[in-house]
């Protein structure tokens, strides 16, 4: 015809001019919209209508349907709207495509009469050896027509996701052998991303409905993609590819796995180095946590018992945080999520047991040997690092192994590898929850001094003489009372009061943002109004006016003089910030601990290695303290004089000191 051999883009112009003129153009315009590219040259894609094989998937729809409502999927979002939503919509699966690799169609065609056959088993093939069921050996492969004509099969293959569509049971050997298919199908358990809605879902969906009349998945959890730090997705093109090794380097396979294990599995993970870096900082507190336990522990040949031992507070509340650890991430598990059980060990391992119980603890390693207060520290630590391993290490599986080795069967008996231990189970009777709310009150108590402080420029290490805590809140109370001494060392303060309301001076100012719209000329006829007052009421009826006391005035309160505060959820707190000549002796004695401790590390010491420290400083600073700063810091010998050994100068509290620090051989 006319257009026979022009190109299809170069004949558009032509088909609408033949149209124009013989007046059947109905309309001319433009549409933009998306379009197909070849996904390697980009070169637009020619749509053409050609006659396909399709699956009657309209027909089975509601019955996938229902099996979809039988299958538990993560997160369950997934299954009862993104992919319901797919699968109510979708139309007949074409399945053929016009290629040479590939599964082929086995329909055979009579060229006689048309009359079809198709194949179910491949025992209906008439081949005895060399069974090659792929093109071009099965092309040859004809049949006899009732007609007298010759069956020959189309020259289709099949599309490959149906290929992937019957591969949880062509994988096991089905139908030719039964045996591992009875045993394992449908699956357990599979895994891909939130592409695989139109994809594997759904084409193993399809023809397991189609073969088995049931989904061919018990539980199915979707994943989303790792993306760059914009939320594009990584690309050689746009050069923002992170490879694994390289993350790896840098933070360990253990790190990596925890860091895309601590964003949920369903959600697209954003790569950031600060935060998998994060993942490596947080590891680090871990690993100094129990180098400290293991130090104290092998020095005094420790071996845990699963015998009684009489715990202090803190112990038993680290215990019931430990078993609710275990159960928050045991219940996380059997759900598939594996960003809680991360989530939680770090904020049990790292907020928990590094940064509160260990500074509760420290001072208790040093008592003697046989000390109970130092042997139930002792039971407590280990406890917490043996079971907490063990539930972390299928995430985080060779820094776990390591410590089993090197830790664990250090202080009892264990297996040949972690991975023989069984999965910890939560003992749900040590769980206190009263314990657990009163010692989380007490840590917001201690934050809250800890603001107070910074206000009034005193530093964590001097000593204060009080801190008053108001509240109204009866569980507070209940909390200070019971966790005193624990927020006095945390706090390092030498007495702590509970009040129901501190004494301080109550300013009241009216709030002219809001009274003067209303009021206008009678602003300071309402001021001189609420002066004369005893008592403010709720409501202040000024005139034909009713106000709201906390909306119409704005109350300022001034605390006694040298007292600062700070607030924390249900109250406040007040700390006294005076220095007396004590507490300065102490805060002196304190700062000098800590530089000495800070010469021996630099020295390299271990632990128990005696010392001999210099000071160049009037031994009346420290009056009283002296004995204090020997036992902090194993100095056998103690000299107010000349520094000699491993000398430097240090600034203590505005005064520069030189100190000299000498190992005794």
């Amino acid at each position: 015809g006319k257009y026979a051999g022009i190109e299809v883009r170069k004949a558009n112009d032509i088909i609408i001019d033949d149209l124009y003129s013989k007046n059947l153009l109905m309309v001319e315009e433009k549409i933009v919209h998306r379009y197909g590219h070849c996904w390697r040259c980009k070169t637009p894609i020619i749509y053409r209508a050609t006659e396909q094989w399709f699956l009657k998937i309209s027909e089975l729809k509601d019955l996938m349907l229902r099996e979809i409502e039988k299958v538990k999927w993560i997160p369950e979002w997934a299954g009862s709207a993104r992919f319901r939503d797919w699968v109510a919509h979708a139309k007949d699966w074409c399945i053929s495509r016009q290629r040479y690799w590939g599964i082929p169609l086995p329909i055979w065609v009579c060229d006689n009469c048309g009359k079809l056959k198709v194949l179910g088993s491949i025992n209906e093939i008439p081949w005895k050896t060399d069974l090659d069921l792929h093109r071009p050996r099965i092309d040859e492969i004809t049949f006899s027509c009732e007609c007298g004509g010759v069956m020959r099969r189309i020259p289709d293959v099949f599309d490959v996701w149906f290929d992937s569509g019957v591969a949880s049971w062509g994988s096991l050997g089905y139908p030719l052998d039964k045996s591992k298919f009875e045993e394992l199908w449908p699956a357990d358990f599979i895994t891909e991303g939130h592409d695989q809605t139109r994809g594997w879902f759904y084409s193993q969906l399809g023809t397991s409905v189609m073969c088995f009349n049931r989904a061919p998945y018990k539980t199915v959890l979707m994943h989303g993609f790792t993306l760059d730090e914009q939320g594009r997705k990584m690309s050689k093109s746009l050069g923002n590819v992170v490879e694994p090794e390289e993350v790896i380097d840098q933070i360990g396979v253990d790190g990596f796995r925890l860091y895309v294990l601590s964003s949920a599995p369903w959600e697209d993970l954003r790569f950031s180095w600060d935060e998998a870096r994060n993942i490596n900082r947080l590891m680090n507190i871990i690993w100094n946590t129990v180098r400290f336990a293991y130090t104290y522990m092998k020095l005094d040949n420790y071996k845990f018992s699963d015998n009684e031992v009489k715990l202090k507070i803190e112990d038993k509340w680290i215990l019931s945080r430990l078993e609710r650890f275990s159960k928050e991430a045991l219940d996380a598990m059997e759900e598939y999520h594996f960003h809680k059980v991360v989530r939680s060990f770090f904020d049990f391992l790292v907020e928990d047991f590094s940064r509160w119980y260990i500074q509760i603890i420290r001072s208790r390693v040093w008592e003697e040997r046989d000390s109970p207060s130092k042997q139930a520290a002792y039971f407590a630590m280990f406890r917490i690092i043996d079971k907490s391993i063990r539930i972390i290490a299928p995430i985080a599986p060779f820094i776990t192994e390591w410590l089993y080795q090197n830790f664990i069967k250090l202080f009892r008996s264990g297996f040949e590898s972690i991975f023989l231990e069984s999965y910890p189970e939560p003992d749900e009777s040590k769980i206190d929850d009263e314990l657990e709310a009163h010692m989380q009150i007490a840590r917001k108590i201690v934050e809250a001094s800890n603001n107070a402080r910074n206000k009034a420029k005193r530093k964590l290490r001097w000593p204060l003489r009080e801190l008053v805590v108001e509240a109204k809140d009866e569980s507070i109370k209940k909390a200070v009372l019971e966790l005193e001494e624990i927020i006095k060392s945390q706090a390092n303060v030498k007495t702590v009061r509970f009040v129901e309301k501190f004494e301080r001076k109550v300013i009241v100012k009216p709030n002219y943002k809001v009274i003067g719209p209303l009021l206008k000329d009678k602003v300071n006829e309402f001021v001189k109004f609420i002066r004369k007052m005893k008592k403010i009421p709720e409501i202040i009826e000024f005139g034909d006016l009713k106000l709201k006391k906390d909306e119409a005035l704005v109350f300022e309160f001034e605390i006694p003089e040298n007292y600062e505060f700070a607030e924390f959820p249900g109250g406040n707190v007040y700390i006294y910030t005076v220095l007396d000549d004590e507490l300065i002796r102490e805060a002196y004695a304190r700062e000098i601990v800590r530089r000495i401790q800070e010469m021996r590390k630099e020295l390299d010491l271990d632990v128990e290695e005696f010392i001999e420290s210099y000071i160049e400083l009037d031994s009346k600073i420290v009056e009283g303290w002296q004995d204090y700063i020997k036992n902090e810091t194993r100095s056998s010998q103690l000299v107010f004089g000349k520094a000699e050994g491993y000398v430097k100068e240090w600034d203590i509290i505005g005064t520069k000191v030189r100190m000299g620090v000498r190992r005794i051989n």
